[in-house]
C-alpha cells in the first residue's frame, strides 16, 4: 500500500499508506493517524482537513513515472453533517451510501440516508437493526 496517498480537493497529500491489505480487508484512516504521519515526515500538521460543508477525497497511486487518481469521492453538506458518514456499500462496494443512524437525514436531497450506523474499520453494511445510541458509545468500541 506504500504507493497510495490520500488528499482533499487541493491535492495536498494528507496521509500515506504503508504495509499491505489481505483480500477483503479494509483500511480506516482518521485525523489522528494523518497528524501522526504528517509529523513523522516533517509536514505541516493539519490532519485530514476535510470540510463539513463539502469537499473531495482523492486516493492517489504513485507510480514510477506518474501519479494517478484511482478513486475520488466528492461529498456535500448532507454527508458532512455531524454524526454522519459516507462509505461504499453493497457487494464489492459499488455504491456510495450515507450512514446516518446517529443523525437521521430526513430531507429530499441526495444522497438519501440508509438509517444504518457507521462501521469504522469494517466492511460497510447494515447487519443489525438501527437503535438509538450516542457517538461516544460508538467511538468507545474502537479505542
Amino acid at each position: 500500500m506504500s504507493a497510495y496517498r490520500v488528499s482533499d480537493a487541493d491535492s495536498t497529500i494528507r496521509f500515506a499508506f504503508s504495509g499491505s491489505l489481505g483480500p477483503g480487508a479494509v483500511a480506516l484512516v482518521n485525523g489522528r493517524q494523518a497528524e501522526d504521519w504528517q509529523r513523522s515526515v516533517g509536514r505541516t500538521v493539519s490532519g485530514l482537513s476535510l470540510n463539513n460543508a463539502g469537499d473531495t477525497v482523492i486516493l492517489f497511486r504513485i507510480g514510477a513515472t506518474d501519479t494517478t487518481a484511482v478513486d475520488t469521492k466528492t461529498y456535500n453538506s448532507i454527508e458532512g453533517a455531524s454524526d454522519r458518514s459516507t462509505g461504499r456499500f453493497g457487494i464489492g462496494g459499488a455504491v456510495w451510501a450515507l450512514f446516518d443512524g446517529l443523525n437521521k437525514y430526513t430531507g429530499s436531497g441526495q444522497p438519501r440516508g440508509t438509517g444504518c450506523l457507521p462501521t469504522p474499520g469494517s466492511e460497510n453494511g447494515c447487519p443489525t437493526p438501527v437503535s438509538a445510541t450516542t457517538w461516544g458509545k460508538i467511538k468507545a468500541q474502537f479505542r
